[in-house]
């Protein structure tokens, strides 16, 4: 017959247990701050140019603003700009507001982004006049967190 252990032994097991498993329920060691915005990126396919109002702000605060001039897509060519700021993470995440030929106002919030490290947010007037966001990472990201510009 296989002997249980007493009530003493089992009882002075359960504190070592907590802190061999405290590791494994707390939270993750990584870093839960926001992501760093590495650019803002505007791209125009459409055969009209368009003014791109562009606003980084931290908790309402205006931190970074620009209006930027995008000529007309031609036989196929796209047009942009890359809008480095040196946005860093701040707590709460940092919003982008952006406005298309003094059109309705949009917003991005970076701590909506994802968990990784950095993103570029890109802005893109399609074919037909109408606009998209996307977030991007890898490359992109660490080609502007070098303080490289692409156009």
């Amino acid at each position: 017959m296989e002997r249980l252990p007493s009530r003493r032994r089992l009882l002075g097991s359960v504190p070592a247990s907590v802190v061999l498993l405290g590791g494994c329920l707390g939270g993750s060691d990584e870093d839960d701050s926001p992501p760093n915005l590495g650019a803002v990126e505007l791209r125009n396919s459409h055969d009209r140019a368009h003014d791109v109002r562009v606003t980084v702000l931290d908790d309402g605060e205006t931190v970074y603003e620009r209006t930027v001039s995008l000529d007309a897509a031609s036989d196929g060519e796209v047009t942009g700009r890359v809008l480095t700021g040196g946005f860093d993470a701040v707590a709460g995440g940092l919003t982008v507001e952006y406005a298309v030929d003094g059109g309705e106002r949009e917003r991005v919030r970076t701590a909506e982004l994802g968990e990784e490290s950095c993103y570029v947010l890109l802005i893109r007037i399609g074919d037909a006049g109408d606009v998209s966001t996307f977030a991007t990472t890898g490359y992109e990201c660490a080609t502007t967190q070098n303080g490289r510009m692409r156009s």
